[in-house]
């Protein structure tokens, strides 16, 4: 990602290699601290936010990036808020999985006294499996 369309976040851009070319291909719109890619089609699907009024962090999700190659719906292109953890709980997603993106693994220390690595669904945020917790 770039600063340079405004100096206080970072928008991410394609760079096409062999020609140099760089395209758009996020947004930044304002709040977002951090991207996550899937690896499949390697899309930018999560932005990590930190809310500047109660230092929460949100995490948001898109099941899909591309309108046009993954005949997507505009739903599907809409960020979701998804996993929150309210100031002093830890957590974040570590990555998708590899069934599409459908899935993915958090780590979490939400109702807890440590972190656990969970996985989760990425569009309703339910956790399917508690995969490591101590």
């Amino acid at each position: 990602g770039t600063n340079e369309r405004d100096a206080k976040c970072f928008d991410m851009y394609r760079v096409f290699y062999k020609t140099g070319e760089k395209c758009l291909d996020t947004l930044n719109p304002g709040d977002v601290i951090g991207w996550k890619t899937e690896d499949e089609s390697f899309e930018i699907r999560a932005a990590t936010v930190r809310n500047a009024e109660d230092s929460s962090t949100t995490i948001r999700i898109r099941m899909s990036a591309d309108l046009v190659s993954n005949a997507s719906t505009p739903a599907e292109t809409e960020w979701k808020d998804v996993f929150h953890f309210p100031y002093g709980e830890e957590g974040g997603l570590i990555n998708f999985c590899a069934d599409g993106g459908r899935t993915g693994y958090l780590t979490s220390s939400m109702g807890r006294e440590t972190t656990a690595l969970l996985k989760v669904d990425v569009q309703t945020g339910e956790t399917l499996e508690e995969l490591y917790a101590n």
